[in-house]
């Protein structure tokens, strides 16, 4: 489109040389008079500015189409990288959250499997979020931030201790899926099981830890057994 209009620019601008050189000095020749330049010709010559300074603003015109157009491709290409990140990280939570679900069942076979060799019975672990005192931020069960994060509470729920009340020392271990900052946390507490059913125990660490959100499993361990675990999700 720019070199058309830029063609008939300059077949004006040569038509508009003509018209003045030759048709002034023809005039002048046959007449033998002072160069004054005749009405049509002055007339023609009004027209051919006329047609150039219509082409100059067809080619700004032009131009700043060309450059909207260039515009608005180099942002159609930044919106195409940006949802290709975009599914790219979808794609990554994804299979990180299949991950997840495929550990929490392969565990949770394993705990039913070894139930009868522990000596306790996991069937409930709930988390919640506290502040260094102990006091709530986010009661168990409900919804957690990562913004909101201080000390991740978890409280157990167990029955069927055989033998006589005793510590039992366990290992709580912290694993996230999906999230950017994969999570590994492991610490030990003692805890003093008591006999019967429907008893709880919060199990939080002393230390204050970093969760980024993500997929959370949380597993108990007890003498190289798994004797319960949750899953969950801190959001952002």
């Amino acid at each position: 489109m720019n070199s058309a209009i830029k063609n008939q620019k300059s077949k004006i601008l040569l038509s508009l040389f003509f018209f003045v050189v030759f048709g002034v000095t023809s005039y002048s020749q046959v007449t033998d008079q002072p160069e004054i330049i005749p009405p049509n010709l002055l007339e023609r010559l009004r027209k051919c500015r006329w047609e150039l300074a219509s082409v100059e603003a067809s080619i700004l015109v032009a131009q700043k189409q060309l450059k909207d157009a260039d515009a608005a491709s180099w942002e159609a290409l930044d919106n195409e990288k940006k949802a290709e990140e975009r599914f790219d990280d979808d794609s990554n939570k994804l299979s990180q959250n299949i991950s997840a679900v495929n550990k929490f069942n392969d565990l949770q076979k394993s705990i039913v499997a070894t139930r009868s060799k522990t000596p306790i019975i996991i069937s409930n672990i709930s988390v919640g979020n506290t502040d260094i005192n102990g006091n709530f931020i986010d009661f168990f069960g409900s919804t957690l931030k990562s913004s909101r994060m201080d000390y991740l509470m978890p409280i157990i729920y167990y029955s069927g201790l055989k033998e006589s009340a005793k510590t039992l020392r366990l290992n709580i271990r912290i694993r996230s899926y999906g999230s950017l900052t994969p999570v590994n946390y492991s610490y030990d507490i003692n805890l003093s099981a008591r006999l019967g059913n429907d008893n709880q125990s919060s199990v939080g660490s002393r230390n204050r830890y970093v969760y980024p959100s993500g997929i959370y499993i949380l597993e108990i361990w007890h003498e190289g057994n798994c004797l319960g675990q949750t899953i969950f999700i801190i959001e952002e």
